[in-house]
């Protein structure tokens, strides 16, 4: 069962001119869309079954301050929706997660960055389970943690305001818990088949 969204916002293709550094006092408003595959455990009564590969499509938007150069901290949110198969059932998750991240910005080229960032998150999930036979249907709610990092993350910033990102590799972990005995763990692994990509603005 899972989940969700991983955050970024950076990269694609550059030009030259002056370079818009990230100062001090800047803020950055942007928001992320992204695809990513997954596999989830279940475990029940302390029965482990693996389920099927997921794909999970996200939306994170997210606020940024710069309270040092190159150094960014952020609030970022994630509304998602899943679908897979787990067992004989059919199952369907909607989730929303909310975190603290970081970020530190290395220079590559004329307004072209790195931005490696780790992060963290709070997720609140709801479930449905339709078995494939009876159609009998189970709801639950689920709340749990996860972490994330991401080495290759990358910003263009054209224009004084303006940047496009992209993360092209990611790792995130996510565990959820329900009130019934059942939990979820997953682990993901992204790399440039279905990158997150997004937009921002400086102010």
């Amino acid at each position: 069962m899972r989940k969700f969204l991983i955050i970024t916002l950076l990269l694609l293709v550059g030009s030259s001119s002056a370079l818009w550094a990230q100062s001090k006092g800047d803020v950055l408003i942007g928001t992320v869309v992204g695809v990513n595959v997954s596999k989830n455990n279940v475990t029940t009564d302390g029965v482990k079954t693996e389920g099927d590969p997921s794909v999970t499509w996200g939306l994170g938007p997210g606020v940024y301050v710069f309270p040092a150069n190159k150094v960014r901290l952020g609030v970022q949110f994630s509304l998602s929706k899943m679908k897979d198969r787990v067992s004989d059932f059919d199952h369907k998750t909607g989730s929303f997660s909310v975190g603290p991240s970081f970020s530190y910005y290395f220079r590559l080229a004329d307004r072209f960055y790195l931005t490696p960032e780790i992060g963290a998150f709070f997720t609140h999930a709801k479930s449905t389970y339709e078995h494939r036979l009876t159609r009998m249907t189970v709801t639950e709610d689920m709340n749990g943690f996860g972490f994330s990092l991401i080495p290759a993350q990358f910003e263009f910033r054209p224009g004084k305001r303006f940047c496009m990102a992209a993360n092209m590799f990611s790792l995130s972990y996510s565990n959820l818990e329900a009130s019934n005995a059942t939990s979820t763990d997953g682990f993901v692994f992204d790399i440039g088949l279905n990158p997150t990509v997004g937009i921002g603005f400086y102010f």
